[in-house]
């Protein structure tokens, strides 16, 4: 059951504009590391430092948030931001089991998934929900940082 399971994830097709194989619908962590967008994804990782003090400060406003990450495996914002994001993901001990990844063509569209509800304009576009309702959105980039910006986002709902 589980090998069926996985195959709803990381699914990629031939992008002939692009010129190479892009990621498509649903994803997990092992889909974001793999690949050409793997490399970006690892340097990336690996180099971001955020601000101690705000990723602290973030851990107190996690009750109830879940994530949509939609993003362009094609796309350079994406390569940078993406990566930097899942790092504070994991510095502030935020469960998988809330973050939905999805992975659109250059259409900004999805193949299985119907996300026109998410009216996705620029990748990646974080959208932040408490109690399932938006509350906030970080696109293409930060205007401070990730975590400031994410921040932000979650004090103002409280």
């Amino acid at each position: 059951m589980s090998s069926t399971f996985a195959q709803e994830f990381n699914k990629k097709y031939f992008d002939k504009k692009v010129g190479s194989e892009i990621l498509i619908d649903q994803c997990n962590r092992d889909g974001l590391k793999e690949g050409t967008f793997g490399v970006a994804f690892n340097f990336q990782y690996a180099e971001y430092n955020s601000d101690i003090y705000t990723i602290g400060k973030l851990k107190n406003h996690l009750e109830n948030i879940s994530i949509k990450l939609v993003f362009g495996s094609w796309c350079s914002d994406s390569e940078i931001q993406v990566p930097r994001f899942i790092k504070v993901l994991d510095e502030i001990d935020f469960d998988d089991a809330n973050l939905t990844i999805i992975a659109v063509d250059r259409l900004k569209e999805s193949r299985d998934l119907n996300i026109d509800d998410l009216k996705i304009k620029y990748v990646p576009t974080f959208i932040i929900y408490k109690n399932n309702n938006e509350i906030g959105r970080i696109v293409e980039s930060p205007k401070i940082s990730l975590e400031m910006d994410l921040l932000k986002i979650l004090q103002k709902e409280e």
